[in-house]
């Protein structure tokens, strides 16, 4: 019994759901019961997975069958689980069962409601966009009134991700600009991320540019993901001089791009072959093997055909992290034969 139970717990903390389900199942086939911490440990394994969703709530109906009243621990789970797949309505109601059941909220809890709000922003309509924005402003404010209340990267960049999420230009730029003198914290490489995502999707690719050039004069490094915002945002609104400047620096800091990433890079340029021909300079400088290079330009089959479209470029390649590789490391997804 008590080995099952830490095989488990062991399975919760790393996320093997299967694994932990299929442990559980068997304790209950050979008339093991479980112990509330057992039952919790497989929550926490589903909340790593966003697929895990139905699931998660069998295993909540199965602890409650068995007797045990939801704990702190199980609630912090299930709103992690329903705060991965923006589920703000799964969200706010646990919230509230915590508080009929007087349990202790923390800071933690609301932020991850907060971490919802900012996910679920990208599929609402404009209207539940609005509220769900009213709804974040109140819970910053409920969460600055609590007496455990400390500003961390956490916290705050939970709610900067909604005011960028939302589209807040003028708000997510004061709460930027105030995290040095308000909150005590130095901007990071994530915040960053999300200011220049913000400036992508409002089409301001001049302010994101400034932002850019002043991220590397504070020494914050960027990281892959924002090269890919960078690049890829650039491309899509016509802005290739700005996209060959960040591959450039790409290939200069060894930093892989994948084809999705590159996409909109290509097809904007497709019919200038000495561009074209700058970009697989690059992608060789950055580490990008020969072998593997062609896929990025795939050359239309059929008249008519125009470079990358999704006939004869449905592909997902994401090249090694590790530049000097040879080809044979390299394993991208096919989907359609290119021989």
């Amino acid at each position: 019994h008590v080995l099952y139970c830490l095989m488990i717990y062991a399975c919760g903390l790393e996320g093997k759901v299967e694994r932990a389900i299929t442990m559980l199942e068997s304790m209950e086939t050979e008339k093991l019961f479980p112990l509330q911490s057992t039952y919790d440990a497989v929550l926490q394994a589903c909340s790593h997975r966003k697929d895990c969703y139905d699931l998660a709530f069998e295993v909540y109906k199965k602890r409650k069958a068995a007797g045990f009243e939801p704990s702190e621990h199980t609630m912090r789970n299930m709103m992690a689980m329903t705060a991965r797949v923006a589920d703000t309505e799964g969200t706010e109601y646990l919230l509230l069962e915590m508080n009929r059941r007087n349990l202790k909220v923390t800071q933690k809890t609301l932020g991850t409601l907060m971490l919802c709000y900012g996910r679920s922003l990208r599929y609402d309509t404009p209207k539940a966009k609005r509220e769900k924005l009213e709804k974040a402003d109140e819970l910053f404010g409920i969460m600055k009134g609590r007496s455990d209340w400390f500003p961390t990267e956490t916290r705050v960049g939970y709610y900067l991700n909604v005011q960028c999420e939302g589209l807040r230009l003028n708000r997510a730029r004061d709460l930027f600009d105030s995290m040095e003198g308000e909150y005590g914290l130095q901007p990071s490489t994530n915040m960053y991320r999300m200011m220049l995502k913000m400036y992508m999707n409002s089409n301001r690719v001049g302010y994101a540019h400034q932002l850019f050039e002043e991220m590397k004069e504070r020494g914050v490094v960027p990281d892959q993901v924002t090269y890919h915002t960078l690049v890829h945002g650039a491309a899509r609104r016509g802005y290739v001089r700005y996209a060959l400047e960040y591959l450039a620096e790409c290939a200069e800091k060894q930093i892989l791009l994948s084809y999705r990433t590159l996409r909109p890079l290509v097809l904007r340029v497709q019919d200038n072959d000495q561009v074209l021909g700058h970009i697989r300079k690059l992608l060789l400088d950055a580490g990008v093997p020969k072998a593997f290079i062609h896929r990025y330009f795939i050359r239309p089959k059929r008249p008519g055909d125009r470079l990358g479209s999704s006939r004869n470029t449905d592909l997902v390649i994401t090249p090694s992290s590790k530049p000097n590789q040879s080809p044979k490391h390299y394993k991208p997804k096919r989907i359609h034969d290119l021989s």
